[in-house]
């Protein structure tokens, strides 16, 4: 086997390993190593990918990619399993069989297999970093044979809990085109057409479209006027199809009607507005994100004041819970807000990267998150949405991935990794989610929209097996 063709599954870790007789493991002592890997190349601009099953039924199975300029310039399947009371890693280099690799020591999260009679490698190594980064690491005779591979956990494909469907947008300032969307919101026009608004951020207006991306009408422009709107964020819809808007730049919320219902009227129509700067009772700072509630009430993330406030249909003032600080209940730079329909209030705490779990009144009742990109932790997380089963999608920006959690918090899958192409994310800022199985992101670092189909077998999956 040539050495760069096992670049693969060598994947990890330490170097000189001290003298010593190998410490008694089993195959599910190799857990850590389950999931999707990926990082950079030490040489040139490619990048390696693994991914390894959970340890099932005595076998765990991997493939390892490398690309390069684009292309796959090396590829393998690697096969760990338990062989009495022993543990073998066997790769296929370029798919074509191999000689196995004997585990031959094992100490916490490190794991090392070992063929001396093979021309090279002779070595595996495979370790866990504090950091939750995978280091593998591939040996032979010489130290200046050793290459070490850096991989950080990605979403795996194979735990999408939904599929690429379809996307429009561009960047720009025209028709088809966007600047930073950051706010979307789903609901039905008068007419019973499932329809999409969004917060066109950066270009200071809203746009209106049907459900398969059919352009339907724009409004907006940038001012602190009457229907004008700097920097608008979040946008929600309430029982009388109004536009319910975190102006954010002009420290209000402001209320607009949506598309018209003919070629009489003109699109978004002001409606009323509330809010300035300040701190006070009713008084906002940036605020990010809006929802609606049950009977219309109005709850806004009131980002840098870290507060949540709540508002009657007609923007008066009823309450306020929150402040700065990383206890249950405390906040820091809320961006996302979402209500269900039994009233529970779902806030995503972006720089605490959690996501906090409130009754109507404000009450603290549970949490979940950490900061980190493994499965059901965030980083810098925004947007936020609930399904009509009452399961929570959070927009898990800096992560480029949306991930699905129960009401309580139970993660149920993710789907999205960071990239340009089809179903690939960059930055998503917002969520939304309709009847029909149909996930809407606003892929902010695109400039464009994407629609995802849900994968319920694989929320199910992780429902019943976890």
């Amino acid at each position: 086997m040539r050495s760069r063709t096992f670049l693969t599954a060598a994947t990890v870790l330490a170097a000189v390993l001290a003298a010593g007789s190998a410490a008694a493991a089993s195959l599910s002592d190799l857990s850590f190593m389950s999931g999707c890997w990926k990082g950079k190349l030490a040489k040139g601009e490619g990048t390696i990918e693994e991914r390894y099953t959970p340890p099932t039924a005595g076998l765990m199975l991997g493939t390892s990619q490398v690309v390069e300029n684009g292309r796959t310039g090396f590829f393998e399947f690697i096969k760990i399993e338990q062989q009495g009371d022993g543990v073998v890693m066997t790769p296929m280099p370029m798919g074509k069989a191999s000689v196995g690799f004997k585990l031959v020591r094992f100490e916490g999260r490190r794991a090392v297999f070992e063929n001396l009679e093979h021309d090279f490698p002779k070595r595996i190594v495979y370790g866990l970093r504090e950091d939750g980064s995978l280091l593998a690491r591939i040996e032979g005779d010489k130290p200046e044979q050793a290459e070490d591979f850096l991989m950080h956990p990605v979403a795996c494909g194979g735990t999408n809990v939904a599929s690429f469907g379809w996307g429009w947008g561009d960047p720009g300032g025209d028709i088809g085109q966007y600047r930073n969307p950051s706010g979307i919101a789903v609901y039905r026009d008068p007419h019973g057409v499932a329809s999409v608004v969004l917060t066109d951020t950066n270009n200071h207006r809203l746009r209106a479209f049907t459900a398969d991306g059919m352009f339907i009408e724009k409004w907006g422009e940038p001012g602190s006027g009457r229907s004008q709107f700097r920097y608008p964020q979040g946008v929600a819809v309430n029982s009388r199809l109004e536009m319910v808007v975190a102006d954010a730049g002009n420290h209000r919320i402001q209320i607009t009607q949506g598309p018209p219902p003919d070629m009489m009227h003109l699109p978004g129509l002001y409606v009323r507005e509330f809010g300035r700067e300040g701190s006070g009772d009713g008084e906002l700072r940036n605020p990010l994100a809006v929802a609606v509630g049950p009977g219309d009430e109005i709850y806004v993330a009131d980002t840098d004041n870290h507060r949540i406030q709540k508002f009657d249909r007609e923007g008066r003032f009823l309450a306020r819970w929150g402040a700065r600080g990383h206890g249950p209940g405390e906040l820091d730079l809320p961006s996302g807000i979402a209500v269900d329909p039994k009233g529970f209030v779902y806030v995503v705490d972006t720089d605490n990267h959690r996501v906090q779990k409130f009754d109507t009144a404000g009450t603290f009742l549970v949490e979940w998150g950490g900061s980190g990109s493994r499965e059901g932790q965030f980083y810098r997380p925004k947007g936020i949405a609930v399904d009509g089963q009452g399961n929570v999608w959070v927009a898990d920006c800096n992560n480029h991935r949306v991930q699905k959690f129960s009401p309580g918090g139970k993660f149920l899958g993710a789907f999205g990794r960071e990239g340009r192409g089809p179903g690939e994310l960059s930055f998503p800022a917002a969520v939304a989610v309709d009847g029909q199985g149909r996930i809407f992101v606003a892929d902010s670092g695109n400039d464009r929209i994407q629609v995802f189909r849900e994968n319920p077998g694989v929320a199910r999956l992780y429902s019943e097996g976890r």
